[in-house]
């Protein structure tokens, strides 16, 4: 009982959708010439002249047999921005109903014929098209009964049959195909009509050389291997080749070719599209849900379901839902969701996610998550979050986070966490932080990590290794007041350095430290610079190495005075703290030595700290400076 309720429910919200979208069809509706608007003054002027201007505004031509105008009868018009449909009805007689088809908005007449076995058999066009620059026959052309709403197309050599009805008294024709200007023509019906057409190639505005067909990418909408297998090849081909500005409520289709709009489905936006396996239409504006596959060749508005994919040609708005995948060849403005795969051939404005990967092939504007992998052919402007690794080729405004891999082909402006590795081809103005390395070719916000690469930093390098290329480098040999001789290695740029220390006051007695440390310097004068360091040392005492706490932890500010731009001298006082644990285990009192006169001395039942003021003096070789 209560699944037939939720049955009731889905059903009553898609009729409730349907009505609802039909309702708003003159809101949301396409921009064809008939909504477009236009200023016209015109005073004491034919009809035919009328329509010539506006076809003129609208860049559109008007295609009409003269019989249904009247020659004679003159119109004076005074409008600012009005639509050029609400003009057409004020001018023109209500027998005459308009429609738009490719570039042409066609004029028939309502009128019936009065040849009744002619009204009731119809009649068949046949006839040849032609390239009217080369005289090639032209294959898979279409043509289409305006009126009438069948089709057909034309076979290798050009040739084609069409059934045209006889109700009315005058039918219109257009001729069309991709890369070719489309011909309309009004014709009289007869028993039998043999008509050829030539087809004028579409020139190019600058040059005038005839536009040649380009083979689509592969990850275009009419190079998708599921749309050709699943959509007929006739549907396909007059799909690319009609251009209909029509919309209707509904669609019921079990699969693409049998359906309510067999013949032209793939030129026809829906308001409501059900398709039970398998649906192909030229767009949706309310709702479409599918068994499996919904296929869209422009655009869809509104709400999209597939049991397991869909495929829209051109921009998508609104929500989208699939159980397996989604591929958009234009661009998203809202939600996509996938199981496993999302792929996008334009820019995403919203929020992206799939189970397994999201493929962008331009600009993210908000948020890709993914189970795995994330990729954007260009900018993010957002945040990239994917399980495992995060790709994009440009510049990342906010961020991306990853449980191992974030590249960026341009610049970070905001963070990038990874569990093992960030990389910016140019430069860091945010925040990296990774588990293991992090790499930008300069450096002006932050790196956290084990490891720290950059070509140029202005900013700061936290980690146990900060490798700047042209950074600041440096080594030192000094001596101290417990250490005799001490060797650092410095390096990173002189805002944050790392230091690394090693320390040797007896080789028989064998004392000696290793340290680690951060530092950073600032110039005084072209001849002094002052630097501050803070370094830990390890203290080994008698023993080649201690396990025993016996820390040495020490803060020296340094004044160099340069001998030359690679050699300096320097000399530093320092306050020393030393924490230590080593203890005789006959007597329990501490055994450490290395104190220098410690001003504090304290201790507890586990540690000894002792406190001292040091200094040291030695020779600074400068590598390389910043």
């Amino acid at each position: 009982m209560e699944k037939a309720v939720n049955f009731k429910i889905i059903i009553l919200f898609i009729v409730v959708a349907a009505l609802f979208f039909s309702f708003i069809e003159n809101i949301s509706a396409q921009q064809t010439p008939l909504n477009k608007r236009i200023s016209l003054n015109v005073s004491n002027t034919t009809i035919q002249n009328v329509l010539k201007k506006i076809g003129e505004k609208v860049n559109f031509n008007f295609s009409y047999n003269s019989e249904i105008i009247d020659k004679n009868k003159t119109v004076t018009i005074n409008t600012q921005n009005s639509t050029v449909e609400s003009i057409l009805k004020n001018i023109l007689n209500k027998n005459i109903q308009y429609k738009v088809v490719g570039n042409h908005i066609v004029l028939l007449g309502k009128t019936e014929t009065k040849n009744k076995e002619t009204k009731n058999t119809g009649y068949f066009i046949t006839g040849y098209i032609v390239d009217s620059s080369t005289g090639k026959k032209i294959h898979s052309a279409t043509i289409y009964d305006i009126e009438g709403k069948t089709t057909c197309i034309t076979n290798s050599e050009g040739y084609y049959s069409i059934s045209i009805p006889a109700n009315k008294e005058f039918r219109g024709l257009t001729y069309c195909k991709k890369g070719y200007l489309d011909t309309v023509i009004i014709i009289k019906p007869s028993e039998i009509e043999n008509i050829d057409m030539q087809l004028k190639p579409k020139m190019k505005s600058i040059d005038k050389i005839p536009v040649k067909e380009i083979t689509p990418l592969p990850y275009e909408f009419d190079n998708q291997r599921l749309v050709n297998w699943v959509v007929p090849p006739v549907a396909l081909s007059h799909s690319n080749n009609l251009i209909l500005y029509e919309k209707r409520i509904g669609q019921v289709s079990f699969l693409p070719f049998p359906g309510l709009h067999t013949s032209v489905k793939g030129v026809i936006v829906n308001n409501v599209s059900l398709n039970v396996l398998a649906g192909f239409s030229d767009g949706v504006e309310g709702v479409e849900i599918g068994g499996l596959l919904n296929i869209d060749k422009s655009y869809v508005k509104g709400f999209q379901a597939g049991g397991i994919g869909n495929i829209v040609g051109k921009k998508t708005s609104g929500v989208q839902i699939a159980g397996l995948f989604n591929i958009n060849t234009g661009s998203i403005t809202g939600v996509q969701v996938a199981g496993f795969n999302n792929v996008v051939n334009d820019t995403i404005t919203g929020v992206q996610i799939a189970g397994f990967t999201n493929l962008l092939r331009g600009k993210m504007n908000g948020i890709q998550i993914a189970g795995f992998y994330n990729h954007t052919t260009k900018d993010v402007d957002g945040f990239q979050i994917g399980g495992f690794m995060n790709v994009a080729e440009k510049n990342v405004d906010d961020g991306q986070i990853a449980g191992f891999f974030n590249f960026s082909g341009q610049n970070i402006e905001g963070i990038q966490i990874a569990g093992f590795f960030n990389y910016a081809v140019k430069d860091n103005n945010g925040v990296q932080i990774s588990g293991f390395i992090n790499k930008a070719k300069s450096i002006k916000g932050l790196q956290i990590s084990f490891i720290n690469v950059s070509d140029t930093s202005s900013g700061y390098s936290i980690g146990f290794f900060n490798h700047v290329k042209k950074g600041y480098r440096a080594i030192e040999i000094s001596s101290d007041e417990i250490f005799y001789g001490n060797l650092s290695y410095k390096t990173g740029n002189k805002k944050l350095y790392n230091i690394y220390n090693l320390g040797l006051q007896s080789v028989k007695n064998k004392i000696w430290s290793v340290g680690f440390g951060f530092g950073s310097y600032f110039n005084l004068s072209n001849k002094f610079i002052m630097s501050v360091d803070l370094t830990a040392n390890a203290v080994n005492e008698n023993m080649f190495w201690q396990d025993h706490l016996n820390l040495l932890n020490k803060l020296a500010i340094s004044l160099d005075y340069k001998l030359s731009p690679k050699l300096a001298l320097f000399a530093s006082p320092s306050y020393n703290v030393h924490v230590s644990s080593l203890k005789n285990a006959e007597t329990n009192s501490f055994t450490t030595d290395i104190a220098f006169n410690p001003f504090l001395e304290k201790s507890t039942s586990t540690t000894q700290t002792q406190m001292w003021i040091g200094g040291k003096v030695g020779i600074r070789i400068i590598l390389s400076r910043n």
